[in-house]
C-alpha cells in the first residue's frame, strides 16, 4: 500500500471516530460509567495518534498539534449535539493518548535506527 493510501486510510479511521464521538451513544442504549468513558477516550486517541503520526515521518509535531486541536473541537462541538455534553476529563484522556501516541511512534523510530 502506498504511502497516499495508508495516510487515506489513517484520515477515514479519524473521521469515522469522530462522527462515533459526536453521537449521543446513550439513544442506542450504551450507557459508560465515567471511569470507562474515560478510558476509552485514551484508547481511541491513541490508536488515532499512532495510526496518523506513524504516515508522517516528517510532521510528527504538526501532526500531534492538529491532533489536539481535534480533540478540543470535537469536545467543543458536543455544545451543539442534544444529549451531548463536553467534559474536561474527556478531553485530558485524549490529550494523554495522543501524547502517548507520539511517544511509542517516537521511541519506534528509536528502536529502528538502533537496528539499522
Amino acid at each position: 500500500m502506498t504511502r497516499a493510501r495508508r495516510l487515506l486510510a489513517s484520515s477515514f479511521v479519524v473521521l469515522l471516530i469522530s462522527a462515533v464521538m459526536l453521537l449521543p451513544l446513550s439513544r442506542f442504549g450504551l450507557v459508560f460509567d465515567q471511569t470507562t468513558a474515560v478510558a476509552g477516550h485514551g484508547v481511541i486517541f491513541l490508536i488515532v495518534g499512532v495510526l496518523v503520526m506513524g504516515q508522517l515521518s516528517h510532521r510528527r509535531l504538526a501532526a500531534l498539534a492538529v491532533l489536539l486541536v481535534w480533540s478540543v473541537a470535537l469536545e467543543a462541538g458536543q455544545f451543539l449535539i442534544a444529549g451531548r455534553t463536553p467534559d474536561l476529563a474527556d478531553l485530558g484522556a485524549n490529550s494523554l493518548g495522543l501524547l502517548l501516541a507520539y511517544a511509542l511512534v517516537r521511541w519506534g523510530d528509536a528502536i529502528r535506527l538502533r537496528r539499522q
